[in-house]
């Protein structure tokens, strides 16, 4: 026997021949993948429902009748092209199967009216389902109602044709005030929508969203915006899914839903493919730790009528209990003939570009996987940042508004404009808002009705809808000369989760960029593995471990800070008076692992942040680059780390700072102005050891930046190198040392740094051949 919301076939499609091994589905879903399928529809009202008209769009659902446009929710009729289906329903099911399956229906020609309303939609459908003449009779369009509604029955666990006594496909459309009742599906058989949501686009999205409960089983399976189930992420992130929430910016679909049901065009090659410099489909399925060091070119035509995409598994994350995590290219041109062109709804911009997009889990296509919400989440070109807070009065009503700047990009652990605020509003330090009635977990989500960048609104020509910036906008994309990886923000690493537990940014060399926009609407991608340049300064933030390279270049700088986005849901910490859900930041270079500083380029490790070199892992530092090391922040190079300063580069510990060098550590001070400076007197943190001590080889030095440092009595013969705030050298500069004259002799070398000024006072000369150089040291 079938279950309440199985399905009617008159015609099956043939499945193309294959020349490869296809992925062994399991089948996940309770509707056929292929063929036609024909639902029963049922519009009810409540009986007894005394809210006036006003509460009512009684313009398109008169108290009493029927809908005006009841065909509007589902094509009564095949059609030959999928452009061709009016309903967005019928519609996106012929589409994304590349039209292999024909979902249609029609309605009983009369409302049905129910007594009373219940929070269980299979409750609802029966009374409704029991009002129906109980006899064979002609539905809306002249359809025989049982017969042609009953078309499938399983055999073995799998749909064929046949009839079997039960519908396939039922669904319940009540008209009631917005706001009175909730919407609920069983197993996406039964749909309720709020009148003034009829025959709109949002009521047509909610019928196709719970059809496709059949598909996607669960709850847990929503993503590109979430209603309900265990999800990913403490925020809601949103994007475009056949399982979208109400968050969802467009009204399509993705690659990964495809991929999960097994929907391929006729003359696919690989199950996940795209085409190559030549035109040809080459797999588009990789794998980074597969391809490491490569560099790959492809051609992605436009994804929903093509079905080309690339996905990328992201490495080192998927350990134990983690999910594993992807990132798929997609290309969307917004074609006429598509759900995406008929149904986009800002007249304002189309955005057709690259869109790139998070998997994470939802891999287990062999069964039913214990998946969370949210597994499938876009990533705009915008990037991630830290947002700040607060609420505003529009037109009389409070609203929440975020703000960002440029200063606060965090693209390991941001937050991205395309998902909603999260804030402690109930003060209750934690995250989660308690509710025992509730079958999945509810977090202190709101929506930005503005976000500022750099103290100006994000407009409503640039957002979806209004000024709600989370539910897209012109950067929800990327455009030609656009790129994302870890010299950028946004950077392609795995995110942070709370279910499944991921609590570790590993580091790695994968980029895409957008290379060109092709006059048939195709896009040139470039997917680098070995793209390891940091060419913007850029913030990181959270809990960050690199096993490859980190090349950060000329002139640019890298701060490691506390973030301020939340990483967690409980356990807050007071920093600088505000109150985190997070830990301060952490960075650990691995064994085998490069840091490369290059000239000019400059490392700030500030609010409580810590660098970890460990054993096997190099650090080097060319002419001129600076690491400096904040108050509250620490640096640890153990045992075995292999530390390379050359030119004029430093490492500078400043007051309040901690630093623990190993005596085993590897460390060449290779020029006589390479340095590691501390800006007070400074013991190693867990040796004890006074940290001028530390063994290293090379011409530099380790000083102590004291505050006045005074030659006296002292003959120079070699080069040597002197730090301080206020520097003085003569006979008899110091009151406390016994007087004498300073003397560079001829082939000596003086070099003096100084932060606030010079004295060359009586006694202080230079023979024939001597050098003196003084120079402001560089600002701390």
């Amino acid at each position: 026997m079938k279950n309440i919301l199985t399905i009617i076939l008159s015609l099956v499609l043939s499945w193309p021949c294959l020349s490869f091994a296809q992925t062994e589905r399991k089948a996940n879903w309770k509707l056929p993948t292929e063929g036609v399928i024909r639902a029963f529809v049922i519009f009810a009202q409540i009986e007894g429902d005394n809210y006036g008209d006003e509460h009512y769009n009684s313009e398109i659902w008169p108290s009493g009748g029927l809908p005006v446009n009841p065909d509007s929710f589902i094509d009564t009729e095949l059609k030959e092209n999928s452009a061709d289906y009016e309903s967005l329903l019928s519609q996106t099911y012929n589409e994304i199967s590349f039209g292999k399956l024909h979902i249609i229906g029609d309605y009983y020609p009369s409302l049905i009216r129910i007594p009373d309303y219940e929070w269980t939609a299979k409750k609802d459908f029966e009374k409704a389902f029991n009002k129906i003449e109980k006899d064979t009779f002609k539905t809306a369009h002249n359809y025989t109602y049982p017969n042609d509604f009953d078309n499938w029955k399983m055999v073995n666990g799998e749909m064929v044709e046949g009839h079997d006594g039960e519908l396939e496909l039922r669904l319940l459309i009540i008209r009631h005030a917005e706001g009175q009742y909730d919407r609920g599906a069983t197993s996406g058989l039964i749909l309720e929508i709020t009148s003034s949501q009829m025959i709109t686009y949002a009521s047509n999205t909610a019928l196709k969203h719970e059809v496709g409960h059949a598909y996607f089983p669960g709850n847990n399976y929503h993503s590109g915006g979430h209603n309900a189930g265990e999800r990913y992420f403490i925020s809601e992130l949103n994007g475009y899914d056949l399982m979208s929430g109400g968050d969802t910016f467009m009204k399509s679909y993705n690659a990964w839903n495809r991929h999960w049901i097994g929907w391929f065009p006729d003359n696919y090659a690989y199950e996940i493919q795209a085409m190559n410099q030549s035109g040809a489909l080459v797999n588009s399925d990789l794998d980074y730790m597969e391809h490491k060091g490569e560099v790959k070119e492809f051609i992605i035509r436009d994804t929903p009528s093509t079905g080309d995409a690339v996905r990328i598994k992201l490495p080192y994350v998927g350990q134990g209990t983690e999910a594993n995590q992807y990132i798929w290219l997609e290309n969307h041109q917004f074609l006429e003939s598509t759900v995406n062109g008929k149904y986009w709804y800002n007249t304002n911009f189309t955005p057709k570009g690259l869109y790139i997009n998070y998997q994470v889990g939802n891999d287990d296509l062999a069964g039913r996987s214990s998946i969370y919400a949210l597994g499938i989440s876009t990533l705009p070109s915008f990037g991630n940042y830290d947002y700040f807070y607060g609420d505003t009065v529009v037109d009389g009503v409070a609203r929440k508004v975020r703000r960002t700047s440029y200063e606060y990009n965090n693209p390991l652990t941001g937050e991205m404009m395309t998902e909603r605020m999260v804030m402690d509003e109930n003060k209750d330090n934690s995250l989660i808002i308690p509710d025992l009635s509730s079958f999945y977990t509810k977090y202190e989500v709101f929506d930005p009705y503005y976000t500022y960048i750099n103290g100006n609104i994000i407009p409503e020509e640039d957002c979806v809808y209004l000024t709600y910036a989370h539910l897209g906008g012109k950067k929800q994309c990327f455009y030609e000369g656009d790129k994302a990886g870890i010299g950028y923000n946004p950077a392609l690493v795995p995110k942070i989760t709370v279910q499944k537990s991921n609590k570790t940014i590993y580091l790695n060399g994968l980029s895409v960029e957008f290379v060109d926009q092709l006059m048939d609407g195709s896009i040139k991608v470039r997917v680098r593995f070995n793209d390891y340049d940091v060419v913007n300064d850029v913030r990181w933030c959270g809990n960050i471990v690199s096993k490859e390279r980190v090349i950060l270049k000329q002139g640019k700088t890298i701060t490691f800070d506390r973030g301020f986005s939340p990483t967690r849901t409980n356990n807050p910490e007071i920093f600088n008076g505000m109150k985190l859900f997070n830990d301060p930041t952490s960075f650990v270079a691995e064994q085998g692992s490069v840091f490369t500083m290059e000239a000019g380029s400059n490392v700030i490790v500030r609010n409580g942040s810590t660098l970890t070199f460990k054993a096997g892992s190099l650090l080097t530092l060319a002419d001129g680059a600076r690491l400096v090391v904040g108050q509250g922040s620490r640096l640890n190079l153990e045992n075995g780390a292999v530390v390379r300063l050359f030119g004029d580069s430093q490492i500078v510990i400043k007051a309040g700072a901690t630093v623990d060098i190993k005596n085993g550590i590897n460390l060449t001070l290779v020029d006589s102005e390479s340095v590691i400076k501390c800006d007070e007197y400074f013991i190693n943190a867990n040796s004890g050891q006074d940290i001028g001590q530390i063994p290293f080889s090379g011409y530099g030095d380790i000083v102590i930046l004291w505050h006045e440092y005074n030659i006296q009595n002292r003959t120079i013969s070699e080069e040597e190198s002197v730090y301080g705030a206020v520097i003085r050298a003569g006979s008899h500069v110091n009151k406390n040392a016994v007087v004498g004259d300073v003397v560079v002799e001829d082939g000596g070398k003086l070099i003096i740094k100084y932060k606030d000024g010079v004295l060359l006072d009586s006694g202080f000369s230079t023979e024939k051949g001597a050098e003196l150089i003084i120079k402001k040291d560089r600002d701390n």
